[in-house]
């Protein structure tokens, strides 16, 4: 079928009450976790998961679009463009709730920037499992007041001057997890004076991190008019905002040679203007590059303006499941913690803004939105840190041909003596017959 067009409407998970804090209640981890559970809404402000629009490097039966861009002009409010195995170019997500994934084990390479725009604050967009090497920013979010979700995606910046894996400017809520963003590296050669890119560049924007890796590209040099090696790229450089962090490297990028002259500068791992929060991170500073004086090398982590960097205590927790999933089938919950404390789940449909709760109070802060939220418990951490589980996912009503649930994991010990937050990831669950 070329297109799912089942008459889907807003829908919300029941909670037994319609107004609840984090007094959530737990349950055991051994039922199917049946989407038939989840009640449709009249509410006419939001219409998720209508249709299930396929993108794949051939038509055929089944097939929407050989084009992603062309998916995604074509989908409605809260639809899904599942991407199969296969090259494609770049796309613009302007001002609307999507979920573009790539099925599950496929490789989708992207040749050209991804790019969201104008997101406003009750839309959501999600990107999972894509490939890109972008033309200038691999990812370029801009003006985006809704929640921004990139996860299992890798990109890399390419092009001049500007090469950063991941760009934001203006973005109020931006999650990424198990990312590999990495700045381009300058070209070098007469009169090229670029510095590498960095992994993550952002501007007034609010970023939450978790179990990435970031790195700086490395630098160019000036030649001939000025003796110096250009700096290696941040790892990550954040100008205003807010960034927390876990489980996350970041590396900064050598500097460019220059051997009549001096190297360029290593770039620093993490360079903040603004806020940030960091927990059970790594931090490897740019090498300095060569040349008659040596350059200088990078910083772990480097402050200016009215920037702060914080530290939380302890070690990272860490969480995957997998997507998407077929409905009447299974994903596979892995949660990584400390041995003998208790593993769960939060799970909503939407995403919680990544600023809007302190993550010192928890370890990490709310990804998943509250207001219409439920748990599962998992069950303890086994002695080597590393607890799986199979969940099945029951069948979708008949409306809906495709939605995204978000998971946060949280982990806690018996009697409760501490919560912390985790990761989070996105699942997306599919009609069976796609």
């Amino acid at each position: 079928m070329t297109q799912r067009n089942r008459a889907g409407r807003r829908m919300h998970v029941r909670s037994g009450k319609e107004s609840r804090s984090m007094a959530l209640r737990l349950r055991t981890s051994g039922l199917v976790l049946s989407t038939a559970a989840f009640a449709l809404s009249s509410s006419a402000s939001r219409a998720d998961a209508q249709q299930v629009l396929v993108v794949a490097p051939a038509a055929g039966p089944g097939v929407f679009s050989t084009s992603i861009q062309s998916a995604i002009d074509a989908a409605g409010e809260g639809d899904t463009v599942l991407v199969r195995d296969g090259a494609y170019g770049g796309f613009l997500v302007f001002g609307k709730s999507i979920t573009v994934c790539a099925e599950e084990g496929a490789t989708a390479a992207i040749a050209g920037s991804m790019r969201v725009q104008n997101v406003g604050p009750s839309q959501r967009v999600v990107l999972r499992g894509l490939g890109v090497v972008g033309q200038t920013q691999g990812i370029a979010l801009t003006d985006c007041a809704g929640a921004l979700w990139i996860e299992d995606c890798t990109a890399v910046g390419a092009g001049d001057p500007d090469r950063d894996g991941l760009l934001a400017i203006h973005c109020a809520s931006v999650t990424v997890l198990r990312c590999d963003l990495r700045g381009g590296d300058a070209p070098f050669g007469p009169f090229l004076s670029f510095a590498g890119g960095n992994g993550i560049r952002f501007i007034d924007s609010n970023f939450a991190v978790l179990d990435a890796s970031l790195s700086g590209g490395d630098g160019g040099f000036f030649f001939p008019t000025q003796p110096i090696g250009a700096s290696g790229g941040a790892g990550a450089i954040g100008f205003s905002g807010s960034l927390f962090a876990s489980g996350t490297t970041f590396t900064g990028g050598t500097g460019g040679d220059f051997a009549q002259g001096t190297g360029g500068p290593g770039g620093h791992a993490l360079s903040i203007g603004g806020s940030a929060v960091v927990r059970d991170c790594g931090f490897a500073p740019g090498a300095a590059g060569s040349g008659a004086i040596p350059g200088t090398r990078g910083s772990p982590t480097s402050v200016f303006g009215s920037g702060t960097v914080s530290t939380i205590p302890g070690a990272a927790r860490h969480f995957d499941a997998t997507s998407p999933v077929r409905e009447q089938q299974l994903s596979t919950f892995t949660f990584g913690g400390v041995a003998g404390e208790n593993a769960a789940v939060l799970f909503s449909l939407d995403p919680a803004p990544v600023a809007s709760f302190p993550p010192s109070v928890f370890g990490g802060p709310v990804l998943v939105s509250l207001a219409a939220a439920d748990a599962i418990a998992f069950g303890v951490v086994p002695g080597g840190g590393s607890l799986s589980a199979p969940v099945p996912f029951g069948s979708l009503p008949p409306s809906i041909a495709g939605l995204t649930l978000h998971f946060q994991s949280f982990y806690f010990d018996v009697p409760i003596t501490y919560l912390v937050l985790g990761p989070a990831s996105a699942v997306t669950i599919l009609d069976a017959n796609l």
